[in-house]
């Protein structure tokens, strides 16, 4: 391995295995820290939309609208992401579920922010919001089950 790649011994040891191992943990916890903080409540999605939380609750259980898996009687949080405007990202009832189940919530935001070749270098959300293709968005979820 130390001849095929740029470690070092040093790399290898298992104090720098632990270190390493503290470090992703670090950076996941704030990752979800900030995904969650920068999330909207239902009240918040009930303001920004000019509806009431019983439509909200419906948009969601029809899949309408992405919400962040909660436990513990935690209130439901919106990814920010979906938003756009005073709008909701057109087409994340097709998209949504083709995300394989185990998907964790900050690999579908980054695939949904983040610009793709496939979508002429925009993002899923700006894309959708384009009037592009839910479809190809949707093919393109698709295929992060067979990465």
């Amino acid at each position: 391995m130390l001849e095929a790649t740029d470690l070092t011994e040093e790399d290898l040891t298992p104090q720098a295995y632990e270190a390493a191992r503290i470090q992703i943990a670090e950076d996941r916890a704030l990752a979800e820290k900030e995904a969650r903080d920068s999330a909207l409540t239902t009240g918040e999605v009930c303001e920004l939309l000019g509806r009431e939380g019983t439509s909200i609750r419906r948009s969601k259980s029809a899949g309408d609208l992405y919400a962040l898996p909660t436990s513990n009687g935690r209130a439901t949080l919106f990814p920010a992401w979906q938003f756009v405007g005073r709008q909701v990202v057109p087409g994340l009832r097709t998209i949504i579920p083709n995300f394989p189940s185990y998907e964790h919530p900050l690999t579908i935001q980054q695939f949904m922010t983040e610009a793709n070749d496939e979508l002429d270098g925009r993002a899923p959300v700006e894309w959708l919001n384009a009037g592009g293709a839910v479809e190809t968005v949707a093919s393109l979820v698709a295929e992060l089950t067979y990465e």
